[in-house]
């Protein structure tokens, strides 16, 4: 979803968990179209499962984490660098503690 709107209606209807974003900017999300932390926290307090996407870095997921989020979905942060695999097991520690 990319709006709180969207997030209400979604849950209303019986989801079990929402995709949310663009938190951060990316390529195709640029200057500001982001909806930042704030439609992540507003997301997460609608009682299911929240993910974060869009501009995922561990150190955003490590904020994303900080307002609740269950998860994250990254692609740039871990196809364009040089060690995927260290990449994942970076973003996948936020949450095991690793």
């Amino acid at each position: 979803v990319h709006g709180i709107d969207e997030a209400e209606s979604a849950v209303a209807s019986g989801v079990d968990a929402l995709i949310v974003g663009a938190i951060w900017d990316t390529a195709s999300h640029p200057d500001g179209a982001a909806a930042g932390t704030t439609l992540l926290h507003d997301a997460v307090s609608l009682g299911v499962p929240v993910y974060a996407i869009g501009g995922v870095t561990t150190a955003r997921a490590r904020e994303a984490q900080a307002t609740g989020a269950w998860g994250v979905a990254a692609i740039t942060s871990l196809w364009d660098v040089a060690d995927p695999y260290r990449a994942a097991v970076d973003m996948a520690g936020v949450w095991s503690g690793g």
